[in-house]
């Protein structure tokens, strides 16, 4: 049985299409914000716990100094945050701060950052939207 060049090439790229489609599952599995409400934003003033400036998205816990609950707070990626003016060291551990967030909508301690206001250096840092 002989293989023509044109047979040949055909499969060829259809063996590069599907590799490529399966290199690029990975990004078509990022998750909705949809769990957040941002029409609803709730003030939390406390103290940092936890910056974590990681891929693919950044996250802040903060304790809240009303109820002792820990929040932990999403925010974009590190990329995002930096043509915005933030560092991996914008907040500290033992930082207090007020942030505006957009809540879960099942009112759990979780949210989107909108904006973080530094109660230390009174530096606003804002999300990118």
């Amino acid at each position: 049985m002989t293989v023509s060049l044109k047979t040949y090439r055909l499969a060829a790229t259809g063996v590069a299409l599907g590799l490529l489609a399966a290199a690029a599952a990975p990004a078509s599995a990022h998750h909705s914000a949809s769990m957040f409400d941002r029409t609803k934003p709730v003030i939390i003033k406390g103290t940092i716990k936890a910056f974590n400036w990681v891929n693919p998205h950044c996250s802040i816990l903060v304790i809240d100094e009303k109820t002792g609950e820990t929040w932990n707070i999403e925010s974009t990626s590190p990329g995002v945050l930096t043509r915005n003016g933030w560092t991996k060291r914008s907040l500290k551990p033992g930082d207090h701060v007020e942030m505006s967030v957009g809540p879960l909508r099942t009112g759990g301690p979780a949210g989107v950052i909108i904006d973080v206001k530094n109660l230390d250096t009174g530096e606003t840092l804002k999300r990118a939207v």
